[in-house]
């Protein structure tokens, strides 16, 4: 057997998909307040190709995130540890592509748990949508997470400077992305898709399917 057909092709699929959708989200234009291929938005220190260094020194962590989700047997949030490791390595590989610039770091965060997510559905032999299986997965992955690193924050404060999300939940109750993806990611599955397939059906182009699921998603978040 070649090395290159030890990885399943599951895996392969995943992790490009992964990359491509890491490209295309910086690539869409225009992308209001957002780094796109034509502008930084409100972001001064950082542009286009920071955002393509930064995707690619995170791709292969698409992929170690899938294949861990593969591999992975037992309880679902047994998983989260482990691709937070793998997260860490990544973010590590982000910041020296981008000069210590936080390009992706949420967006590592969720592309991990979801290629994980995608990947265990598809090994345990899921039924129905892969989309709903791998939403299903993915809260499941993230179950209490909430509860774990931001309602404690209530009782005890870490001695690190707090991250954005966690100062907007201490000041407004907004849970964020831990919340969303504990939730199954509510507003990709009832705002976003339906954007993306609506704008999809009605011929516009990729770029403004893509720029119409943004705007759909802002109105809502």
């Amino acid at each position: 057997m070649e090395f290159w057909e030890c990885l399943p092709r599951p895996i392969e699929i995943i992790g490009s998909i992964a990359l491509e959708a890491m490209l295309m989200e910086a690539a869409c234009a225009p992308a209001p307040g957002l780094v796109d291929r034509y502008n930084s938005g409100a972001h001064q220190d950082m542009d286009f190709f920071t955002f393509i260094k930064s995707s690619s020194a995170l791709g292969p962590a698409m992929y170690y995130c899938a294949i861990a989700g593969w591999q992975h047997v037992g309880y679902s949030q047994e998983l989260l540890p482990v691709l937070r490791t793998i997260g860490q390595k990544a973010e590590k590989s982000m910041f020296a592509a981008t000069n210590g610039i936080n390009t992706q770091k949420g967006l590592l965060f969720l592309m991990g748990i979801i290629t994980a997510a995608a990947a265990k559905s598809l090994r345990d032999g899921y039924t129905g949508s892969v989309i709903e299986a791998t939403l299903q997965e993915a809260a499941q992955i993230c179950a209490g997470i909430v509860k774990r690193e931001l309602k404690s924050l209530h009782c005890t404060l870490p001695e690190r400077k707090l991250s954005a999300g966690e100062q907007l939940f201490l000041d407004h109750g907004i849970t964020g992305i831990r919340g969303e993806i504990e939730g199954g990611l509510p507003i990709v599955k009832n705002q976003g898709l339906p954007c993306l397939e609506e704008a999809l059906e009605a011929g516009l182009t990729l770029n403004d399917a893509l720029i119409h699921a943004l705007i759909g998603m802002m109105c809502k978040v």
